[in-house]
């Protein structure tokens, strides 16, 4: 271990890390090549391969979970919402 990192951990290592973190906070192809020095946006594709799989992956949920709360006619369900626990239910 140096500097207090784990065994393994290596500067490209490192340096991967906070690209793949950049590319995972929805950070801006600029912002991730500043970060990575890196000149073109082709260099980023393994960095946001992953990422862009992970959003689409967050927007079919959300919109699966969005379309359970409409019925078959369009009509909005009605869903009640669940008592917070330790709350008395009167």
């Amino acid at each position: 271990m140096r500097f207090g990192w784990p065994a393994g951990a290596d500067g490209a290592r490192l340096r991967k890390l906070g690209l793949t973190l950049l590319a995972n906070a929805l950070c801006t192809n600029g912002q991730i090549k500043a970060f990575g020095g890196h000149k073109s946006d082709r260099a980023l594709a393994p960095y946001l391969r992953s990422t862009n799989q992970q959003v689409l992956a967050r927007q079919a949920l959300a919109q699966m979970l969005r379309l359970s709360q409409v019925g078959a006619e369009g009509e909005q369900k009605i869903v009640q919402p669940r008592t917070p626990v330790g709350q008395n239910r009167a």
